[in-house]
């Protein structure tokens, strides 16, 4: 892949170039990590809070990069390849990705909310790779980097581009939209997500409305029609321009929800679009998914695939990166969905666990922390403590680990479960959790990032009697 020339990247960035003369080879991209090969790249320096990779420039010409991006020069180093001076590596960084996107030109869309990103992202992928080809954001590249990394993946001839949009303070997603300059937006859902750097739940509501500020004339928004929060902020906007695609359960949304079955390895959807049946199968649990499907499935009409195409997309996408993943251990299903939490999160996944586990003998749920909550996080976490309760029967179990969970227990003890309170996963405590085990058990995994309630998972598989 041929990226930008000298002389463009320049002109996009406000930059300079300085040092050995300029190679006559074009480059082949952009690169930020030295620990991989940088060869025919451009190494951009970023500067974060910890890190700064000006430190490592002598780290990127061995690793093979063609070109430095610079805003500064570290004592006694001179550049042995041609290095642009810029002002800022990280507006250079998301410039060189604004330019990149206009230069390759697939059709970009902005996917947020407040859950569901990467897995509306993967689903959507699945629906558009039917028919076309294209570049989506590894993993949750989702932030000010991260996004303009992924576009600056993009390749020639894509049709297109896929960008997760996160934020946890005001003007973010502003931001990332200014950065991308995307054709169409989706947005999941608004929930409680970030409340501790956002403060309420309308403010949530107009940050996420906001992707849809910087679109084009005409341009689609998929947005949740259920989520009244939502919808009043994008109205607020007044954006009278743009073709709104509503999806949920509601007979008014243009992506209706008409029935799903729940099985134990899929569920199969029904939904009515535009006034058309559409039935797929889905291998993802619980009714969120489900809506998460039905935002793909709106995209995918849009971008004129068949109902055909579109279902065989959504049932090719299975469960990923601690996303309800289920692994067999001896004689015990685990549920891995600690990847993230927040309380509608939690909520969902715990309705979507009863529904996959419904014929084990004992279910079983281990709930870690949820982060970032601010003034209401006692209150939150009491709110899943009573869902828990309420979805689990008599007989069932569940753990709340760490400070912030506590009341959470309390509430679901007081609600009737039988609940085991502690402080971090710390001094055994997995293992005492694996031994409580019994044969055909579900186990439930949920918990914010930084609770990382996977790791109870070595202490599963070493069990003896779970693992039979």
């Amino acid at each position: 892949m041929t990226f930008l020339s000298h002389d463009a990247m320049a002109s996009a960035t406000g930059g300079r170039w300085v040092g050995p003369p300029r190679s006559g080879e074009p480059l082949a991209g952009i690169g930020t990590d030295t620990r991989v090969s940088l060869r025919g790249r451009a190494f951009v320096a970023l500067v974060g809070e910890q890190h700064d990779a000006h430190n490592h420039l002598g780290a990127a010409q061995s690793a093979g990069a063609a070109a430095l991006i610079v805003s500064r020069f570290p004592d006694g180093f001179t550049p042995s390849v041609p290095t642009l001076l810029v002002r800022d590596t990280l507006a250079a960084l998301q410039q060189l990705a604004t330019a990149w996107r206009a230069e390759v030109s697939p059709f970009t869309i902005g996917i947020t909310g407040s859950s569901g990103k990467t897995t509306t992202r993967r689903l959507l992928h699945g629906v558009l790779s039917q028919q076309q080809r294209g570049t989506s954001s590894p993993k949750s590249f989702n932030n000010e980097i991260g996004v303009p990394l992924t576009m600056l993946s993009a390749a020639r001839g894509d049709d297109f581009l896929l960008l997760e949009m996160g934020m946890n303070h005001p003007g973010e997603i502003r931001r990332l939209s200014a950065i991308a300059e995307q054709d169409a937006a989706v947005i999941t859902m608004v929930g409680r997500a970030h409340l501790g750097g956002m403060g309420s739940l309308e403010a949530i509501a107009v940050e996420k409305a906001s992707i849809a500020d910087g679109l084009p004339a005409c341009a689609p928004v998929i947005a949740n029609g259920d989520n009244a929060p939502l919808m009043k902020a994008l109205a607020e906007f007044g954006r009278c321009d743009l073709r709104m695609i509503t999806f949920g359960t509601d007979a008014a949304r243009n992506v209706r929800l008409v029935s799903r079955e729940q099985h134990p390895e899929v569920q199969v959807v029904t939904a009515r679009a535009h006034g058309q049946l559409v039935q797929f199968e889905l291998q993802l649990p619980g009714i969120h998914n489900a809506m998460n499907a039905l935002a793909a499935l709106a995209m995918g009409l849009d971008r004129g695939l068949t109902p055909a195409q579109v279902a065989r997309g959504l049932a090719t996408v299975e469960p990923s990166e601690m996303r309800m993943v289920r692994e067999r251990i001896g004689s015990v299903d685990v549920y891995n969905d600690a990847y993230n939490a927040n309380p509608d999160a939690v909520a969902a996944a715990l309705r979507a666990f009863a529904e996959v586990a419904a014929r084990a003998p004992r279910r079983v749920v281990v709930l870690g922390d949820m982060l970032e909550l601010g003034d209401a996080e006692r209150a939150l976490h009491e709110e899943v403590g009573r869902v828990a309760a309420s979805v689990l029967q008599r007989g069932d179990r569940a753990w709340f680990i760490g400070p912030r969970s506590r009341s959470g227990a309390d509430a679901a003890r007081e609600a009737g479960l039988a609940v085991e309170w502690v402080e971090s996963l710390d001094g055994g405590v997995a293992a005492s959790i694996a031994s409580a085990l019994a044969e055909g058990d579900a186990v439930l995994l949920k918990g914010s990032r930084g609770s990382a309630v996977e790791r109870v998972l070595p202490a599963l598989r070493a069990a003896p009697l779970v693992a039979g």
